[in-house]
């Protein structure tokens, strides 16, 4: 897995550096305020999974709801145009450090970016 670093945005500053998605899946620091940004230009869609972070001390106690994988469609390409999904992620699917997996059903042709808000620009 290779680890995504956020990139600063603000009003003035929208531009975004993509990475290749890695095939193994890929990694980032999940700061409040944070965004990936995803684009997928096959002719496929392609989902992304998120696991949610397991709790060892909930255990199977009585009122615990178990989290489901959370997934994310991106659109395929279409008229030359990228599918295109923003979203950011819940804390419950980060570990206890506040680090995010994510996992594509096939990583080629996916850019990726992590971006973050920077609050002294607005």
């Amino acid at each position: 897995m290779t680890k995504l670093v956020y990139q600063y945005i603000s009003q003035t500053n929208i531009a975004l550096t993509m990475a290749n998605a890695a095939s193994s899946g890929d990694t980032f620091d999940n700061l409040p305020k944070t965004f990936v940004h995803v684009e997928n230009s096959n002719v496929a869609n392609r989902t992304i999974t998120v696991k949610p972070r397991i709790d060892e001390s909930a255990g199977n106690k009585s009122g615990v709801i178990p989290l489901v994988d959370l997934t994310i469609v991106v659109d395929a390409s279409s008229g030359g145009d990228p599918g295109l999904r923003v979203f950011s992620i819940p804390p419950a699917y980060q570990s206890a450090k506040g680090v995010v997996k994510m996992t594509y059903s096939d990583s080629s042709g996916l850019t990726v970016a992590v971006a973050r808000v920077n609050r002294q620009q607005l």
